[in-house]
């Protein structure tokens, strides 16, 4: 996680605001604090131990980011697209991109900035 920096990129102020709120905290960080709340609820409501949801859920997670970012190739089974599209349309808000548009971004900026 803290391994050097491998490529440095330039881009525009409002580029930046888009990766940094927008892309960061307000896509990445939501997703990922919903899985932990996941884990919790499959120990909790579900009586799964904690450490095998946890494992299986990380399991998974390199699985998929490797093949959704081209590290592997992308050969998920046609069930689990199935599954996946049915997913999103429960876990996953419409319009949510919204949280990258820059008129969205500004206004949580403001957010950090005045509280």
């Amino acid at each position: 996680m803290w391994s050097p920096i491998l490529r440095v990129h330039r881009v525009t102020t409002e580029q930046l605001a888009i990766l940094e709120p927008g892309l960061s905290e307000m896509i990445a960080m939501p997703f990922v604090d919903v899985m932990i709340e996941a884990v919790e609820l499959c120990a909790s409501r579900y009586g799964i131990p904690r450490e095998a949801a946890f494992d299986f859920m990380i399991g998974h997670l390199n699985v998929e980011i490797s093949m959704w970012f081209g590290f592997t190739p992308k050969v998920p089974s046609d069930a689990a697209l199935r599954l996946m599209r049915f997913a999103r349309g429960i876990v996953v808000r419409e319009n949510w991109d919204r949280a990258l548009d820059p008129k969205v971004v500004r206004e949580a900026s403001e957010l950090i900035v005045n509280g």
